[in-house]
């Protein structure tokens, strides 16, 4: 049963972040809430159980400069890299502002955040149904489905816990970010539709909040504090062929074939888990995949065909998506890497 930390009383501050003392009404929980403002639009609490604070600092885990007080597997900021605007007491009254929905049960804890009428939530990793998960409750955790994807399909491979949140009646954003490396509970207002409720396994919850005002402002805001994307190769970018069902050499050939005869660019074929040795990571069938070396060789080389009076050289790569197999229904998967020519 979950414990409200109702109780406040402010303690100091220790490097940039500021310390309150929490405990609940009836004193059976006590907790630290510390808090930062990075820059001018992001905020950063931690709820941590008991009220002994780690004074460690932590490395950027891409070894970049910057330090976390906590390990952060997604950071990419590190706090003193973020400029101060705000003085003393203005950071203390934003701060409190997102201190008062916390509460703790024996082995997890849970923050809850109000919810508009006119509020959609956006994001939060792959998953069926429609794009706005309102009124929907689902974990952050990747399952590979055992079952046909359907709309009742609630978690799959890809698990990011962050949301966008856009108002419809004004177009006003803001984000919300859960650095939390397990399991994630999300209830976006389908026990009680004016609250979005969050539940993390463990003693501590670390949660960043974007300000906004536009969507556009919260993705800049997301990525500044987990980095951006580095640009792909070029080859990436082009045409992918990819589908669930090529089952032998013979076949991807063909598809290769028929590509360049209708001159339509292509720079990857996707393999599923049709040439593995029953089901087996890093394996080929090697009766419907006798020689896949000197497959994905040919394939590399294959054709520069002609458009007017230019001549592009389309070269077709040969992918090969790993897929791990669970050992049990349902359990969790992972893409473990790829093989290109």
């Amino acid at each position: 049963m979950f414990t409200h930390i109702s109780q406040l009383q402010y303690q100091s501050k220790f490097g940039n972040e500021h310390i309150w003392l929490g405990r609940s009404r009836d004193s059976n929980v006590d907790c630290i809430l510390a808090g930062t403002v990075l820059g001018s639009e992001v905020i950063r609490i931690r709820a941590i159980r008991g009220i002994e604070l780690d004074e460690s600092r932590y490395q950027l885990s891409d070894g970049e400069t910057g330090t976390l007080p906590y390990h952060s597997w997604i950071v990419a900021q590190g706090d003193e890299q973020w400029p101060d605007f705000l003085n003393e007491s203005q950071v203390q009254a934003t701060l409190e502002q997102y201190l008062q929905t916390f509460s703790f049960d024996t082995n997890a804890v849970r923050l809850i955040r109000p919810l508009a009428s006119r509020e959609r939530i956006y994001g939060l990793g792959e998953r069926t149904g429609t794009m706005n998960k309102r009124g929907h409750a689902f974990p952050i955790w990747n399952v590979d489905p055992p079952h046909p994807h359907n709309l009742e399909t609630m978690t799959m491979y890809t698990s990011i816990p962050f949301y966008l949140s856009l108002h419809i009646d004004d177009g006003t954003a803001y984000g919300v970010f859960i650095d939390h490396s397990g399991r994630v509970d999300m209830d976006l207002g389908l026990t009680h539709d004016t609250e979005v409720s969050i539940t993390v396994q463990g003693d501590s919850f670390i949660a960043y909040f974007f300000a906004g005002p536009t969507s556009g402002d919260v993705i800049r805001q997301y990525t500044e504090l987990t980095g951006h994307m580095p640009l792909p190769p070029r080859w990436t970018l082009g045409y992918h062929q990819s589908r669930w069902g090529y089952t032998s050499e013979q076949q991807v050939r063909q598809i290769a074939n028929r590509l360049r005869e209708h001159n339509h660019p292509c720079d990857a074929i996707w393999l599923d888990i049709d040439y593995m040795h029953e089901y087996h990571n890093f394996t080929w069938n090697a009766d419907q995949f006798p020689d896949p070396a000197q497959m994905i060789h040919d394939i590399h080389n294959q054709g520069t065909p002609q458009y007017g009076s230019n001549k592009t050289n389309q070269v077709t790569r040969a992918m090969i998506w790993w897929k791990s197999r669970s050992s049990s229904k349902g359990g969790a998967s992972q893409c473990s890497g790829f093989l290109r020519a």
